[in-house]
């Protein structure tokens, strides 16, 4: 018994010697792998052969106005007849058939209007009338809206 711990013990040292010396070796002798790399003396940039591929996209949905805007939302609005647009300073009077159906917050689409100071994307403030709504205007326009009273 005495024979085969002692040989056991023998095995174990000498296993561990040889482990030890390849790791050893193996870090002194990593350098004799190493091979010298050419590098080029043209920037990689410059060697591209493909055109840039380049995409401009102009987001004109409104969604850039809000902070948030979950998945469910969508839009599902109806386009409303406006039969006039008046105005007193900024602050712009429209009323029309299915104005009803609009509620102050709401965000409103004028388009078609002329002058267009009057067009463009716009929350509703006041609710006067079932039938009219108002909005502020960006800029005060010149003139009443072609072809509304």
């Amino acid at each position: 018994m005495q024979t085969q711990n002692r040989t056991r013990h023998t095995m174990t040292r000498m296993l561990a010697s040889v482990l030890t010396w390849a790791l050893v070796a193996g870090q002194v002798m990593q350098p004799v792998y190493a091979v010298l790399t050419p590098l080029g003396d043209v920037p990689i940039a410059a060697k591209v052969a493909a055109k840039p591929n380049i995409v401009y996209t102009l987001d004109d949905s409104g969604s850039m106005q809000f902070n948030y805007l979950p998945d469910f939302v969508v839009s599902v609005a109806a386009n409303i007849t406006i039969g006039s647009i008046t105005r007193v300073g900024l602050v712009a009077t429209a009323s029309g058939l299915g104005a009803n159906t609009i509620s102050v917050g709401d965000f409103v689409t004028i388009a078609g209007a002329s002058p267009p100071e009057y067009n463009g994307y716009f929350q509703v403030v006041t609710k006067p009338t079932g039938t009219s709504f108002t909005y502020n205007m960006l800029a005060i326009p010149a003139s009443t809206p072609a072809g509304l009273a």
